[in-house]
């Protein structure tokens, strides 16, 4: 029996365009391909520019793109990438069926360590990213929308407080892991399959957001 391919557009963290970083991301495909769920790889460049916005467009234009080819498709994110794949669902909802965040901030937090500012040192566009993120894309997100998202954090983590990682609403699962990078590693291959449960469970479900304009914040 035929069974449709579930696209995955995934989005890398801070330094993607470091040699080592570009290989584990060229390794990441093998644990996803071959069951149903293509994963296509595209690079922020997250220390190239300041502009959270012109790295959103890009991603936005290649959820355009496999809309336009009538592709089934969802967005994941590690790490800094999770407020960019966050930000893009919440501006392209009807044409993802979900969204996943990997041990990814997504709020600023209080009193945390490290703290945004020295997290995102090497990328003005990243601590952007997360600051837009939570005062102008997460409040747009009815719950419904916020059933969609699932995010996963370790069960420690010395590079993201997990009070930044919980999305209310949202399905949040803890992870039988340690450490940023390796945990990180680990939930992307080994762990892929309960990643993938969720997609086709919300795949299995999905139904389409109520209308809600973002001209405001995004302009194509």
């Amino acid at each position: 029996m035929f069974k449709e391919k579930h696209h995955v557009i995934f989005l890398p963290g801070l330094h993607d365009q470091h040699c080592f970083n570009k290989k584990i991301a060229g390794l990441l495909p093998r644990f996803w391909d071959d069951r149903g769920f293509p994963l296509h790889v595209v690079e922020p460049h997250w220390e190239e520019g300041e502009s959270f916005q012109q790295k959103l467009e890009i991603v936005v234009a290649k959820v355009d793109e496999f809309t336009a080819e009538n592709k089934k498709t969802s967005i994941m994110g590690y790490s800094a990438g999770v407020c960019l794949a966050f930000s893009s669902y919440a501006v392209r909802r009807n044409d993802l069926i979900a969204g996943i965040g990997v041990m990814g901030r997504v709020a600023e937090g209080n009193d945390v360590s490290p703290s945004l500012a020295k997290a995102a040192k090497s990328s003005p566009a990243f601590r952007n990213g997360v600051l837009q993120f939570e005062k102008y894309y997460e409040p747009t997100l009815y719950p419904n929308d916020r059933k969609k998202l699932l995010t996963i954090r370790a069960l420690w983590d010395e590079a993201v407080p997990p009070s930044t990682v919980h999305l209310k609403g949202g399905e949040n699962l803890l992870a039988p892991m340690i450490e940023h990078i390796f945990g990180g590693l680990f939930v992307l291959t080994f762990y892929a399959q309960v990643l993938q449960k969720f997609l086709e469970k919300t795949d299995k479900n999905f139904s389409r957001s109520k209308s809600y304009s973002l001209n405001r914040f995004y302009k194509k």
